[in-house]
């Protein structure tokens, strides 16, 4: 399979742990739906990816999406809210 990211032409093969993505999905949410911690009392929570860059692997919109997904999506929107989530 040929994965095409801006310039860049790369050969892999991809493939998604499902049970993984939902338990680490779960996870993120159950923290999220307490209203406390890192996200205090908000109502939902948006975790945006554009372009990918070399330069910032550090992101925390790159670690999450590794954590979730066990890759990097860009141009990926994930929007959690108090009764469920979308990811565009």
């Amino acid at each position: 399979k040929k994965l095409t990211i801006g310039n860049k032409i790369a050969d892999m093969s991809v493939s998604l742990n499902v049970s993984q993505f939902y338990n680490r999905l779960g996870k993120i949410l159950i923290a999220f739906r307490k209203r406390s911690g890192p996200w205090g009392k908000a109502n939902c929570l948006c975790l945006s990816r554009g372009a990918s860059d070399e330069d910032e692997t550090y992101l925390k919109s790159v670690v999450l999406h590794h954590y979730i997904f066990g890759y990097e999506l860009p141009d990926t929107i994930i929007l959690l809210t108090q009764s469920g989530y979308c990811i565009i």
